[in-house]
């Protein structure tokens, strides 16, 4: 089930056969994150992906190893504050990450989109046509950061802990988008 591929390549299936290896408490881990999908995965029922979410969870809180869940990136604020609300309900407890994509051009936006199983979006915005997705995507991580700060704000029993920035543009452009957003409000 893990990954992209039919076959797992080297020994372990998937994360939980890896976190039952034992292999993380021997290397001193005493934290992890595992993967939360908003728009779902390619290959991967919601159904398994929400089942195996919570074995996850159970197996490390019941091995005392330290676990949040980490976001991929979305295109749709709509489909990761459902995520919130249902990672709240089902894991009041559990810190979330929100993943987003940084700052970058449309085209490498939609590549990565493409290898990240952010399926739900890439069919819309192939629906509505190249121009009107340039349109479409977020480009500028603002808009999306203004969306889980309004569903924080609105939702006080939510667990979004902190939001982890994809640096697709690169590095430095990331890095800069960020410096200038803590000093446009300081």
């Amino acid at each position: 089930m893990g990954g992209d591929i039919d076959k797992p390549v080297g020994p372990f299936e998937d994360s939980l056969a890896l976190m039952r290896s034992d292999i993380l408490q021997r290397c001193g881990i005493t934290d992890i994150s595992v993967a939360g999908y908003p728009e779902g995965h390619p290959r991967i029922s919601d159904q398994i992906l929400w089942r195996s979410m919570a074995e996850r969870i159970r197996f490390a809180e019941d091995n005392s190893l330290g676990i949040s869940v980490l976001t991929q990136f979305s295109f749709t604020p709509s489909r990761v504050t459902w995520f919130c609300d249902r990672m709240a309900h089902e894991s009041p407890d559990v810190p979330l990450y929100i993943g987003m994509a940084g700052p970058t051009d449309s085209l490498q936006l939609m590549r990565y989109a493409r290898i990240c199983g952010v399926s739900t979006t890439i069919r819309t915005l192939h629906k509505l046509g190249r121009t009107t997705a340039k349109l479409a995507m977020h480009t500028d991580p603002v808009s999306q950061l203004q969306a889980l700060a309004h569903y924080c704000a609105t939702h006080p029993s939510h667990n979004v802990t902190g939001v982890h920035l994809f640096s697709f543009g690169g590095f430095v452009r990331s890095t800069e988008w960020i410096h200038d957003a803590v000093n446009a409000h300081a």
